[in-house]
């Protein structure tokens, strides 16, 4: 409990005293808090909710700061997402009451609120976060380092070191090999498998965004090499299999979006043949028999990913519609009730069915048709908004690939949530994706930025010429 106090109070200060380095802290407590929960008696549920809190000190410390939070600049580049947001917030905010209702919960309805609304202040937030292309990559950058880190920690794990804070909250994961017995799915200082794939996952695509963003040199590959060679096994030892199947539809998602835009192809070739060289190390020359352990059960396990998520898009999305309908009616239980964390509550599975597992299901459970309506809307105009905002960057190559990097990892994100919605009812995952939206939609007010003279420039001519532009 010390060590919560400690960050919560330490974090606190960092925030109200320097919001954009608060940022930062925000993302270490979100890796921190599960150890720490690890070391609390009972696990306490509560503790996913650290990092939450420190962003919400730095919501305020940026109100504090005069920073404009609203969507009138959103709004001045196009109005398209204006109607359709309004209206889905306004249908949640009736759906959370109806969970209410429904249950008598205030938990359930808290959860409700939380999972779909918590990306919009991260949004506001990323949106102001970031005056150059710079304060992104630092910020991704101080990511993947902390990731690196965890990552080792599944490796100890596998090892049999008994550390309290590694393993699996609560009961823990485990799959079934074909060759008989049971593997455990690893999970490190990470509370769960599933946790522990998507922040590997991630990591590894903001290295390749960093790649994109910025001229790849001898430095940049020897932190590919370190990076992907740490957290590329580590993401196997959890067994999370769609994790995989997202850095393979990101690739495939920003090699379409340089190509059809046409900006930054040489930086984007010479991140794949790095990343695909150490890949095809690990997953072709090193074969089952050559690895110790049971190494060869979580690799063949990974290898079935590709031939299972079709199968899997189309079980987990239109097959189920009828059964959740059914179960929940055409307005649906209301938000919160099929929610990862409801389940402590008296929601989840038991509640809204077990066809709910797909993200689209969970919607159509939550918010009915109606909201499943609204929700195609506002994703319709918000790549119509995005690729408004991706043609006006690609004259800036910097801050092109920076945006098409962000967009592949949300579309990529997407298709995991159709297929899996667990992982998106944590509220640090959904904040962490409403600050990449805030950056990506920031995208081409950053342009303004490039017109002004570099600050190396202003010490050679002086102060006088600093504010011309180019």
């Amino acid at each position: 409990m010390i060590f919560a106090l400690l960050l919560l109070v330490g974090g606190s200060i960092v925030c109200l005293t320097d919001w954009r380095r608060g940022v930062y802290v925000v993302v270490l407590a979100g890796f921190l808090q599960d150890p720490i929960r690890k070391l609390v008696e009972g696990e306490p549920v509560a503790f996913t909710l650290i990092a939450p809190a420190l962003f919400g000190v730095c919501f305020i410390s940026a109100m504090l700061a005069g920073e404009d939070l609203g969507f009138k600049e959103l709004n001045r580049f196009s109005p398209v997402l204006y109607l359709p947001a309004v209206l889905f917030v306004g249908w949640v905010s009736l759906s959370v009451l109806m969970a209410y209702v429904n249950t008598h919960s205030f938990l359930l309805a808290g959860i409700g609120a939380m999972a779909y609304l918590a990306p919009i202040p991260g949004l506001m937030i990323g949106y102001r976060f970031a005056k150059n292309p710079r304060d992104v990559l630092q910020l991704l950058a101080f990511y993947i380092a902390v990731a690196v880190v965890f990552g080792v920690s599944l490796y100890l794990e596998a090892g049999g070191v008994t550390w309290r804070t590694l393993g699996c909250v609560g009961e823990g994961f485990v799959f079934y090999p074909e060759s008989g017995g049971i593997t455990i799915l690893r999970s490190g200082l990470y509370r769960s498998p599933e946790v522990a794939g998507w922040h590997s996952a991630s990591a590894i695509c903001f290295l390749v965004i960093i790649g994109l963003a910025r001229k790849p040199d001898f430095k940049f590959h020897l932190a590919t090499g370190i990076v992907v060679g740490v957290i590329l096994p580590a993401l196997v030892l959890t067994g999370r299999r769609k994790f995989l199947v997202e850095i393979a539809m990101f690739m495939g998602f920003s090699a379409a979006l340089v190509t059809y835009f046409k900006s930054g192809s040489s930086r984007l070739a010479s991140v794949f043949i790095a990343g695909g060289i150490i890949s095809a190390v690990f997953f072709f020359y090193i074969t089952s028999s050559e690895l110790p352990g049971q190494w060869n059960e979580y690799i063949d396990r990974s290898a079935t990913a590709s031939s299972d998520s079709g199968e899997r898009f189309k079980h987990m999305t239109v097959d189920m519609f009828e059964y959740v309908i059914a179960q929940n009616g055409f307005f649906g239980s209301g938000a919160g009730t099929g929610s990862q964390g409801a389940q402590h509550f008296g929601g989840g599975s038991v509640l809204v069915g077990a066809a709910a597992e797909g993200g689209l299901g969970k919607v159509l459970a939550e918010l009915g048709v109606p909201g499943l309506i609204l929700l195609a809307w506002i994703m319709t105009a918000a790549v119509r908004y995005i690729w408004k905002a991706a043609d006006r960057v690609r004259c800036d190559e910097n801050v092109a690939a920076l945006s098409y990097g962000i967009l592949a990892f949300l579309a990529a994100n997407a298709m995991v949530f159709t297929t899996a919605h667990q992982i998106f009812g944590d509220v640090n995952i959904l904040t962490i994706l409403g600050l990449l939206l805030g950056v990506l939609l920031r995208g081409p007010y950053f342009l303004r930025s490039h017109t002004t003279v570099a600050p190396k420039l202003k010490r050679r001519i002086g102060r006088r010429f600093a504010e011309r532009t180019a």
